[in-house]
């Protein structure tokens, strides 16, 4: 049961820092540009 818990929770930061790190790109190429 741990190590199913332990995968997910792998998962879910792994997702969260690809999120992060596309949201970082975005902000650092298009949205100065955009004016936000």
């Amino acid at each position: 049961m741990w190590r199913e818990v332990e995968g997910a929770v792998e998962v879910t930061a792994l997702a969260a820092i690809e999120c992060a790190l596309l949201v970082a790109i975005l902000v650092a190429l298009g949205f100065p540009h955009a004016g936000i």
